[in-house]
């Protein structure tokens, strides 16, 4: 294994209470060649002053201290200043397995390959987590590939790895894949604006089943609250039609129309249930996801015709009665 500089960056905004765990979990890696990039967030605990001390402690330690911009505008802010060949983000109340970088190094360097994935594993505050001792070789050397198409279909046909393929932190990229690619600022769900093109564009991606990243699971995060904010990941999954189409994948176009309909259902059930008043969005996507792009209606299989017909009616007719009700 060569000794390749890794640069891990965590934004930090309001974590004071797990920011120790989550910074030791990384200095305490075996892989020692890291720059570690502390992105305060105008965070308005005592995290700035935590991030400071840490520094003095390690050398390996950068800290950026900027106005609150949001996650995609803090990772993008250590993304400008990262000066390592690979490029890994850990969430601020997350922590990693003390073998992460190691082997996820491990991983791309026998598989020749640009993107590591790893499993992850969800934490809570009630439970002890204690990190086993892997062979780190012998785990890169049982990863198995995967190629960028088999990743985006993965995406629809594996729903239990949905999130694995989808979120930003579970992963070691190789530097070249963000010379064009950042994160979207001021959007929710900006890991599915983003890693479906790190992975279309890596040459050549490897995976590991082995738990290596906790995601600690809290009331207060991000998306713990339904908001119009929610409503960020069908332009994300706008913008993911648009890029199949433009790099010829019909297919997949149509598997994310489908994907984004469904979703749409979804919402559509929760807001009823939780009498949200939010419904003026959802028609808004509605018309979009009916409009977005030129999907050719002769791809579309039986069942997917009969499926989108039914779609636009019962919209529709949902969009009519709710007018009718509310009196607009």
């Amino acid at each position: 294994m060569s000794n390749e500089k890794v640069s891990v960056i965590v934004p930090i905004y309001k974590v004071e209470k797990y920011l120790d765990r989550c910074v030791h979990s990384i200095l305490n890696q075996t892989y020692k060649n890291l720059e570690i990039i502390l992105v305060d967030d105008g965070s308005p605990d005592n995290c700035p002053q935590m991030c400071d001390v840490y520094a003095k402690q390690d050398e390996r330690i950068r800290v950026i201290h900027k106005e609150n911009g949001g996650l995609s505008d803090a990772r993008n802010a250590g993304l400008d200043i990262a000066s390592g060949a690979y490029i890994s983000f850990v969430d601020s109340d997350d922590w990693i397995h003390h073998q992460m970088i190691e082997i996820l190094v491990n991983m791309i360097e026998q598989k020749q390959c640009e993107i590591a994935i790893c499993q992850s594993q969800y934490a809570y505050e009630s439970k002890e987590y204690k990190d086993s001792l892997y062979e780190s070789k012998s785990i890169a050397e049982q990863a198995r590939m995967i190629t960028r198409k088999v990743s985006q279909y993965d995406y629809f046909d594996k729903s239990d790895q949905r999130n694995a393929y989808t979120v930003a932190w579970n992963k070691l990229y190789h530097r070249r894949l963000f010379d064009k690619i950042r994160y979207p600022k001021g959007k929710v769900h900006e890991d599915e604006f983003t890693t479906f093109k790190l992975l279309y564009e890596a040459e050549g991606i490897t995976w590991t089943d082995t738990v290596l990243y906790y995601y600690f699971v809290r009331e207060d995060s991000i998306m713990g609250e339904f908001k119009k904010s929610r409503f960020d990941i069908f332009d994300a999954y706008l913008e993911k039609i648009q890029c199949y189409q433009n790099w010829n994948e019909d297919e997949l176009a149509i598997k994310m129309l489908f994907h984004a309909i469904h979703m749409l259902a979804q919402y559509q059930k929760w807001m009823d249930e939780a009498g949200a008043d939010l419904k003026e969005t959802l028609f808004d996507y509605r018309k979009k996801l009916l409009k977005c792009v030129n999907i050719d209606k002769k791809k579309l299989s039986g069942q997917q015709r009969l499926e989108y017909f039914l779609f636009s009616l019962s919209f529709g007719l949902y969009y009519k009665m709710w007018k009718i009700k509310t009196n607009r």
